[in-house]
């Protein structure tokens, strides 16, 4: 777990040095759940672990809504990682393949 969390980190930093973002307080990156990120936007948005939604006994409905409000806080830039395949991360695929189509 701690090197997953290393290379998160080492991944933000290179994304915020890449995209120059500093938020309000100079610092290039903040975490945050994706409970607390409504009602905010951030230009560059990262979102690791999809392979681990819905979480638990989640109903998948609720875990894609809040994905979706998630996923709208980009407002320039977004970035989806999985380390497995599942069913929730396969209809992402799909959906997101319907909407480039």
């Amino acid at each position: 777990m701690l090197n997953e969390v290393s290379s998160l980190r080492q991944e933000l930093d290179y994304l915020a040095k890449e995209f120059s973002v500093l938020n309000d307080e100079g610092r290039a990156w903040s975490e945050m759940t994706m409970h607390s990120s409504k009602g905010l936007e951030f230009p560059v948005v990262t979102i690791p672990g999809l392979g681990y939604m819905p979480y638990g006994d989640q109903d998948a409905q609720e875990e894609a809504q809040l994905l979706y409000v998630a996923m709208t806080r980009a407002m320039d830039h977004l970035f989806l990682s999985c380390h497995r395949q599942t069913e929730f991360v396969s209809r992402i695929r799909q959906a997101r393949a319907r909407a480039a189509a």
